[in-house]
Order: C-alpha cells, then sequence, then structure tokens
C-alpha cells in the first residue's frame, strides 16, 4: 500500500524523519528521568528514616530525666540492695500509673547472665530473663541508653517488640552497678508507624528495617528482611543469632547482603530477592552512642526504571495513535487527490498498448497532475505529427536509397571493359563508391592499336543530375577521340560541344585527359581543373604532371595547350579523382597526396593492378568506418618495354 500511494510514502518518510530525533530524545530524557528518579527517591527515603530516628531519639531524653527521678525519689541508689522486691514493685506499678501508658522494670545486673527482671510495674514481668544481651551491656557500659527487645504477648501468642530506655543504678557504697532501671512504651507508636507500611501492600514504597550497631536486622517491615545483615557477623553479634532463631522463628544467613556500591554510613546499593535495593542508614541515630539501633531505609531501584520505561512506551503510544490517525486521513486523502494520477497512468498503459488516440480529461482538484495530463496530451499530439513526418522522410530516403542504387548501378555499366595486357604495357582501373550518388568516370580508348587515350572526370555536385552531366562530358570525349588524333583539338571541341549543351546553366565538370603512344612511349596530357596525375619512373621518383588548364564548361573558346613527358620501360601513371585525396578519418585527416607518393615509392608492387589494390586497403584502414560524401576512381598504366 505504502508503495502505491505517494502520500503515504511521504508521511513514511516524515515520520522516519521524525522518528530518530525522537527517539534519541527520548532516549536521553529516559536516562534523566530514571536518574533524576532516582536521586528524588534517595532524598525521600533520606527524609524518612532521618524523621522516623529524630522521633525516636526525641523520646530518650524525656525518659531518662523520668529515670532520674524515680531513682532520686525511692533512693533505689542507696536502698536497692537491702528493699523487698515486691514493694518495690508496688511503687514502680504506681509510678506507672502517675506517668502513664509506660512500664517500669528493674533488671538485675550483678551477674552477666542472664540478665532476669526482679521489679516491674507489669506482675506478668517480673521474672522475664531480657534476650537483648549486647544492648543491655551496651547501656551498663555507657550508664545510660536505649534498646529493643521482645516479650512474649498472651493476647498474640507471640513476642512483640518493645522499646527500653534504662539508666544504670550505681550503689552508693561501692559505685558498682547494682541494676538497671528501664521504662518502656507498651504501644511503640512509632514502631507501629513503621510497620503500617506493609498494610498497604504497595511494592514501590518504601521499606524500613531496625538494625543494631553490628549491623543484624532484629525488626523489618518485610518479614523477608528479618534475620539479614549488611556487616559481616562479629563474634559478639553472633551471640544474638540464636536468640533470632529460637524467638523470631527467622534463619540468620552466614553471609551478609551483596553491597554493589556505595558504604554504610551514606547510600549504598545491595542486593536482596535477587534485586538491587538503593539504601540509606540514618545518620542521626547511628552517630548517638544512647541508641543501640539504627534505622535502615530501602527501596527496589527497578521500579524507577519501571517508570522511566513507562513514559518512553506512553509517549510512543500516544505517538503511534497519533501517526495511525494521521496514516488513515492519508489513506482516503490518497484515494481521493490520486484519482487524477491513476487516470494518467490509465491513460500511460493504453498509449503503451499502441492506443495512441487516447487522451487525459481533467479532474477536479487535479491541480498539477491535470498540467501534466495536458502536457501528455500535447506530447501524444506531437508524437503523432512526428509519426507522419518520420514516416514521410522514410518514403523520402527509401526513394532516395533507389535513386543511389540506380546511379552506382548506371555509372558502374559506363566504365570501361577490363583492359587487356600486352608486353607493352599494362592498364586498369578501380572505382571506390560513396553513400551518394555518384558523378566520377574514367575511360579509356584504344585507336589503331597505336595510342590509348584516358580520361578521368569529376563533376563538383553529387546526385543524378550531376552524374549525367559527367556521363555526357565522357560521351563527349569518346566522339571526338574517333574523330581526331590531336589532343588539343579533342579537347577543344569537346569543351565547345559541352558548354553549347550546358548553356548559361554554369554547369562544369573536372577533367584529366592523356593520349599514350606505344610507338614513342610519348604521354600527352591536360587537366582541366582537375587534380595532376602522377609519374612513378622506375628508379622511385615520383613526377607530379601538374597542368593549370580550365574546367570544362566555363569558358567555350579557350586555348587548350597540351603538356608531354617522355615514359620509360618500368615507369607507373596514376591518375585519380580528388576524392582520394579528400577522404578523412574520425580526426579529421586528409589521405593527402603525400600518403599516395609514399605508398608507391615504399611499397612493392608488379602490376598496376597491385598498385590500386594496395591504395584501395591503405584507404579503407585509413577511413575505418567515417562515411565519405564523395566516391574514388583511378587509372594505373604501367609501360612494360
Amino acid at each position: 500500500m505504502i508503495k502505491q500511494s505517494l502520500p503515504l510514502r511521504i508521511m513514511a518518510t516524515c515520520f522516519l524523519a521524525l522518528a530518530f530525533p525522537l527517539l534519541i530524545y527520548s532516549f536521553i530524557y529516559f536516562q534523566e528521568n530514571y536518574y533524576e528518579s532516582v536521586e528524588v527517591a534517595k532524598a525521600n527515603i533520606k527524609q524518612v528514616a532521618d524523621f522516623q530516628a529524630i522521633e525516636f531519639e526525641e523520646i530518650i531524653p524525656q525518659k531518662e530525666v523520668l529515670l532520674n527521678e524515680l531513682i532520686y525519689f525511692l533512693d533505689l541508689d542507696h536502698r536497692l540492695e537491702s528493699m523487698d522486691l515486691q514493694v518495690l514493685s508496688d511503687q514502680l506499678s504506681e509510678m506507672a500509673n502517675l506517668a502513664g501508658k509506660v512500664s517500669l522494670i528493674v533488671v538485675d545486673i550483678q551477674d552477666s547472665h542472664p540478665y532476669k527482671v526482679i521489679a516491674a510495674s507489669e506482675p506478668t514481668v517480673v521474672g522475664v530473663e531480657l534476650k537483648n544481651v549486647l544492648g543491655l551491656n551496651r547501656v551498663i557500659e555507657n550508664g545510660e541508653g536505649a534498646l529493643i527487645d521482645y516479650f512474649y504477648s498472651p493476647e498474640t501468642d507471640g513476642y512483640l517488640p518493645r522499646l527500653l530506655i534504662g539508666k544504670t543504678i550505681l550503689s552508693s557504697k561501692t559505685k558498682k552497678p547494682l541494676a538497671l532501671i528501664l521504662t518502656t512504651v507498651s504501644d511503640l507508636p512509632q514502631i507501629n508507624h513503621l510497620f503500617s507500611k506493609t498494610k498497604n501492600g504497595d511494592p514501590s514504597a518504601t521499606q524500613f528495617g531496625i538494625l543494631d550497631p553490628n549491623g543484624l536486622i532484629f525488626m523489618a517491615t518485610d518479614s523477608a528482611f528479618l534475620g539479614q545483615h549488611i556487616a559481616p557477623l562479629s563474634q559478639a553479634a553472633a551471640l544474638e543469632v540464636a536468640v533470632f532463631q529460637n524467638i523470631l522463628n527467622v534463619t540468620v544467613p552466614l553471609q551478609p547482603l551483596p553491597i554493589v556500591r556505595g558504604q554504610l554510613t551514606n547510600f549504598f546499593e545491595f542486593i536482596f530477592q535477587n534485586q538491587i535495593q538503593i539504601g540509606y542508614l540514618s545518620k542521626t541515630a547511628h552517630a548517638s552512642p544512647k541508641v543501640g539501633f539504627h534505622i535502615f531505609a530501602y527501596v527496589p531501584k527497578e521500579i524507577f526504571f519501571a517508570n522511566a520505561v513507562r513514559y518512553f512506551l506512553i509517549l510512543y503510544a500516544s505517538y503511534g495513535i497519533i501517526l495511525l490517525f494521521w496514516f488513515t486521513i492519508a489513506y482516503f486523502c490518497s484515494k481521493w487527490i490520486g484519482r487524477p494520477l491513476r487516470q494518467l497512468t490509465q491513460v500511460m498503459n493504453e498509449v503503451r498498448k499502441g492506443n495512441l488516440f487516447v487522451r487525459f480529461k481533467q479532474e477536479k482538484l487535479g491541480f498539477e497532475i491535470n498540467e501534466l495530463g495536458a502536457v501528455f496530451n500535447q506530447t501524444l499530439e506531437e508524437m503523432l505529427k512526428n509519426i507522419q513526418k518520420s514516416t514521410e522522410e522514410r518514403i523520402k530516403k527509401h526513394k532516395y536509397e533507389r535513386e543511389v542504387a540506380l546511379g552506382s548501378e548506371v555509372q558502374v555499366q559506363f566504365f570501361p571493359v577490363k583492359f587487356s595486357s600486352s608486353h607493352e604495357l599494362e592498364l586498369t582501373g578501380l572505382y571506390i563508391p560513396s553513400e551518394n550518388i555518384g558523378s566520377d568516370f574514367y575511360s579509356w580508348y584504344i585507336k589503331d592499336d597505336e595510342t590509348i587515350s584516358m580520361v578521368v572526370i569529376d563533376a563538383p555536385e553529387k546526385g543524378i543530375s550531376s552524374c549525367l552531366y559527367s556521363l555526357a562530358a565522357r560521351s563527349l570525349f569518346r566522339t571526338h577521340r574517333v574523330i581526331y588524333k590531336d589532343a588539343a583539338t579533342i579537347l577543344k571541341n569537346t569543351n565547345t560541344a559541352f558548354c553549347q549543351a550546358m548553356g548559361d546553366s554554369g554547369v562544369f565538370v573536372r577533367a584529366f585527359f592523356a593520349i599514350f603512344d606505344k610507338k614513342t612511349k610519348e604521354l600527352t596530357y591536360y587537366s582541366c581543373g582537375h587534380v595532376p596525375g602522377v609519374v612513378c619512373r622506375a628508379d622511385g621518383r615520383i613526377i607530379t604532371l601538374s597542368h593549370s588548364g580550365m574546367a570544362l564548361g566555363l569558358v567555350e573558346k579557350q586555348p587548350f595547350n597540351v603538356d608531354r613527358i617522355q615514359l620509360e620501360p618500368e615507369d607507373l601513371l596514376l591518375i585519380f579523382s580528388d576524392g582520394l585525396l579528400m577522404a578523412t578519418n574520425s580526426k579529421h585527416q586528409h589521405f593527402s597526396e603525400k600518403r599516395v607518393h609514399d605508398l608507391l615509392q615504399q611499397s612493392r608492387w608488379n602490376s598496376p593492378e597491385e598498385v590500386l589494390t594496395l591504395i584501395k586497403k591503405s584507404y579503407y584502414e585509413f577511413i575505418e568506418e567515417t562515411p565519405q560524401d564523395d566516391e574514388v576512381v583511378m587509372i594505373a598504366l604501367r609501360v612494360k618495354s
């Protein structure tokens, strides 16, 4: 369909021209949007993680003030070693009711392990063994701090996390740690707020985890993340592994999560569940020695790539819909606008089949096609005229070719028969035709076996009329040669008769006339405006028979002063028309008189016939395929003895 429709081809070309830069722009925008989304995500998870860490840290100073007041009010640093633990539990219960939504517990730390609750505001907690030994040891070492531990809940039949903020009770006598007094936030709203993220079921939401200082994840919004660690476990951290495996029913892997980029003190990328995650460890929580845990936030990196791809697909889907819409419009427009072009195609097919009388009809909305159709109609009209003209010219050419053939036949018929060689001389002639009707003749006549007359006639024009003029001059020469013996008399009477026959028409012919006396070996010759003949002596010398006579038919009464030359045995006489000298090749060079002389002098020949054959061969090699306007006639006579 696209190949047959010009508008659709234009649309396709425009689409390709626009799609390439759009593709480049989309790719650049895709990269920018992707990296920008990653940076925005980093800023978001940093803000959320830092905010959550700050919320945790704001609780610690408040609770530490409460614990200091309790130690002072109950005088625990003086009385703890001698107090009744049940009385202490009752006092803690009263204080917890006054503080509101808190639990107070006292943990015996005189033995390194286990750490058990010896008094508490909640009776069910008394006797419970705390599991976060490392966290407790850190609080003991610092004198105060925070940690998270797990307590059994009968309501859920499981362990729930509690935020514990503690302070060491020192003996007033020995200044050694006696116990830890801890306050808890029972509902732990901050942790509940973090864990509410898992209820959304949104995989792109920011996930959180709580890490101990050794990098072990003991709380997480994603249960699969629980028990992982982002740093190699130390020997101290290994003590907590059993606790996690028993209480939380998780398996702690031997190897930490692979870090692919960054450091744990800032943003870093790690692999979790076969996906690259962008993680952030809150600096606020990490920098405080009082807090025994760190807030860790992370989000899958691929969601930003997916968002960028989604935008990329939406962009190209929109572009495709628009393109399909305009393709549809272009298709129907091409069907409508293309009617003139289809009509023109049908007309051209009819012409190709031979119907030259079909014509293009104007169409509405044809515009340039109508103009093209008008030009096509004019072309057909001109072609018909040219066909008619070509037919007429072909008829004329055929008629002319018949005339040429007829003229050539007539011309050949009037050439003399072959001369019979004798012991005295050899004589032969040659005719080389041209593309036009020839007007050149050669002839000889033997009288009384004593003399032989020779003539070469050349009319300046070509065609049937010129051929007849030359033929008339030839006949006059033969007639007067029979009557008269003297060369001058023959020339005079022939010229007079030719002038009288032609009248004032201005027709003339050129001729070279010669009479050879066998007895005396004398050659009498006269050139009537003709190219001179040549004599090649036996020793190779060339003699040009120059003569300045006037052409026949120009002046009726003119003197004819003939010239004479004595020929010797083995001498060669060569008479030729100007068609030989004026022959041209493809380089517009003439055959020239010098070439004739060189052929006579430098070639080996034994007879006049061999001389003419040699000249003919050289002639055709010279002109090659170049057409010639003038024919060539030659006579060669050789004296033998």
